[in-house]
């Protein structure tokens, strides 16, 4: 009886510390998205809509690249430092880190080998996209360690100072950089305010490592397990997965660039960045309701599973219904607040903001698959959708960034509303089944 009462507190005490990560972490996103959209408003006031169409551009190429090069060591940071750190080994800690740093530095060497070939055979290209590429390399390289080093900090349960260095100092930062210049009377063009955010990249990682990674007193030998498996299986699957999302919203912006102005391409990359911001809020909820989600699937509990799934959309339009009827009111009088370099900007919102809602009541269907061993099919049809987009997006080039946007939504849409029909059909299937 006194053992079934402890346990009993245990899993009480365990799902109140869960829900007050979660509750942490649900905080510390709406203070980073209220302080984003900050720093997006000082910014697009400083540099006006063809600078932030330019930063835009390296933005997205920075992570994209960064999804290619990273190999999916994020997802072997989470996996095995949880492990090395559950067992104390810090060795073993200092050792993986050592192998994260040996890489990236060969994949810097590759990757400025071949910005060098772009540049002798880049009589295709636009002026934009050489101007930024540069920096997007560089801010590649030192993202993937930051990114190495948030998993760092949430293997070892820092999941709310990690995202409290991420989403709340760093734009702080970036806001702090604008405002200072302005009171100086200095002019600031997009190659500062990029050569700015690599800094903060780079000032972050270090400090989450600092917190993380402690090197060993005496040289030690590393167990052979612990060591940087580029391509095992399962990793390798979860990196062409993580191309694929990074490449379905950074793509848009490259290609905005191909048939707009730059001017164009930054009204639609800050009305594209507020339903970003809003699509990052969903995946904290989700996050949280996923892992009942795989509980019910493993467990072969599959009307667990549906109404996980009922839950998911609930709360996606909870979240996200509000803050876009906002928008689609007063969408006119926030892009105001920008200045009269960003008029037009509202036609971006909506267009876009069709699409988001669908993602926002079906989106999760992505996630779903893939707890539900359908992971294959989900990288298959998320590569179908990205084609889509880029063809939709093509032929419809005499409308500038406009067809971009509407290529965005419809793909987007069909990316999350068929494999939640998929998803629904095999738990059907599933529960005749048993």
């Amino acid at each position: 009886m006194f053992k079934m009462n402890i346990n009993n507190i245990y899993q009480t005490a365990r799902k109140k510390i869960s829900n007050i990560n979660t509750l942490g972490a649900l905080v510390s996103r709406f203070l980073g998205m209220g302080l984003q959209f900050l720093s997006v408003l000082v910014m697009a006031r400083a540099l006006g809509a063809a600078d932030i169409g330019l930063f835009s551009l390296y933005s997205s190429f920075l992570v994209l690249i960064s999804a290619m090069i990273g190999f999916g060591s994020p997802v072997n940071s989470f996996t095995l430092v949880s492990r090395l750190h559950i067992n104390e080994d810090w060795n073993g800690i200092w050792h993986y880190f050592c192998d994260i740093v040996k890489v990236m530095l060969v994949v810097t060497l590759v990757l400025f080998a071949a910005y060098f070939v772009i540049t002798l055979v880049s009589n295709g290209w636009g002026v934009d996209y050489l101007t930024v590429l540069p920096y997007s390399l560089v801010g590649a390289v030192i993202f993937v360690f930051l990114r190495n080093a948030f998993e760092f900090m949430q293997a070892m349960s820092k999941t709310t100072v990690a995202m409290t260095l991420e989403n709340v100092l760093a734009p702080l930062v970036m806001i702090a950089f604008i405002v200072v210049t302005g009171l100086l009377g200095v002019d600031i063009e997009a190659q500062w305010v990029m050569l700015v955010n690599i800094s903060i990249f780079a000032a972050l990682a270090v400090a989450m490592f600092k917190l993380t990674v402690r090197k060993p007193a005496h040289k030690q030998v590393s167990s052979p397990e612990i060591s940087l498996k580029l391509f095992n299986k399962s990793t390798f699957a979860l990196w062409m997965s993580s191309i694929l999302d990074m490449a379905f919203v950074n793509v848009p912006t490259i290609l905005a660039a191909q048939v707009a102005s730059m001017a164009d391409v930054g009204r639609f990359s800050i009305a594209f960045r507020f339903i970003a911001m809003i699509a990052s809020l969903l995946m904290v909820v989700r996050g949280t309701l996923g892992r009942d989600l795989i509980k019910h699937y493993h467990a072969k509990d599959y009307d667990g599973c549906q109404q996980v799934m009922r839950s998911m959309q609930k709360f996606g339009l909870v979240i996200y219904a509000p803050i876009m009827l906002v928008f689609a009111v007063g969408g006119e009088y926030l892009f105001n607040l920008f200045g009269k370099s960003f008029d037009g900007a509202y036609v971006y919102l909506l267009i876009l903001g069709v699409g988001q809602l669908v993602y926002a009541a079906f989106g999760f269907s992505g996630f779903v698959l893939i707890a539900m061993d359908e992971g294959k099919f989900e990288a298959f049809f998320s590569m179908l959708c990205m084609l889509l987009l880029v063809c939709i997006a093509w032929s419809l080039h005499h409308y500038s960034a406009k067809g971009v946007a509407i290529a965005f939504s419809v793909s987007i849409c069909v990316r999350s509303f068929i494999p939640y029909l998929y998803a629904r059909r095999k738990l059907a299937l599933l529960k005749k089944g048993t």
